[in-house]
């Protein structure tokens, strides 16, 4: 479902939505963090910190709207006191979309510096990739969860782990030298 590179400074993120009948495809909001739900769309969660609590959400519809949050607090039975998607988190990045014969495609671009995560380099991150096509109400993950947890993007962070097993992939956020504020790579895998 998605593809991913980087540069010292940006995590790309390329996503086709492969489509058999384009002239389908539903594209509800234009706005900026409009809802995803009734509309085809696509959402990313990384968690940056690889606790399975917390992450940050990207996403967009063929409009090319930019819908991003931050996740906290998430347990493993999903929404508790604790838990919150703060849908105001507004961070700056970028996302190019385009309708075609083949669906619809987006590109992420998402600087390292509007994101958090350890500064040592060494945490894997996770990542779970969620697409919705409106008009046949199909939710997909690509990672699945569990019947019970599948309530949407706040519940999410349990998918794939950057652990090195054949079923996981993930990145490494660019590290910062100690009494430097130039960072190193990041690693994807």
């Amino acid at each position: 479902m998605g593809n991913r590179g980087f540069n010292e400074t940006t995590l790309f993120v390329g996503v086709v939505c492969f489509d058999r009948d384009p002239d389908g495809i539903i594209v509800a909001g234009s706005r900026r963090d409009a809802s995803l739900e009734e509309t085809d769309g696509f959402r990313m969660i990384l968690d940056t910190y690889s606790d399975r609590q917390s992450g940050f959400v990207f996403g967009t519809n063929p409009a090319g709207i930019e819908y991003d949050g931050q996740v906290t607090g998430e347990t493993q039975g999903g929404l508790s006191a604790g838990n919150t998607f703060n849908l105001n988190w507004d961070a700056a990045w970028e996302v190019k979309t385009q309708i075609s014969e083949i669906g619809w495609s987006a590109e992420f671009a998402i600087p390292f510096s509007t994101l958090r995560y350890s500064k040592g380099g060494g945490t894997r991150w996770g990542v779970n990739f969620q697409r919705n096509i409106r008009r046949r109400n199909e939710v997909v993950y690509w990672s699945p969860l569990e019947r019970q947890l599948n309530r949407g993007a706040t519940r999410w962070s349990t998918g794939r782990r950057s652990n090195g097993s054949s079923t996981s992939t993930g990145c490494r956020g660019p590290a910062t030298s100690k009494g430097s504020s130039r960072r190193s790579s990041a690693t994807c895998s």
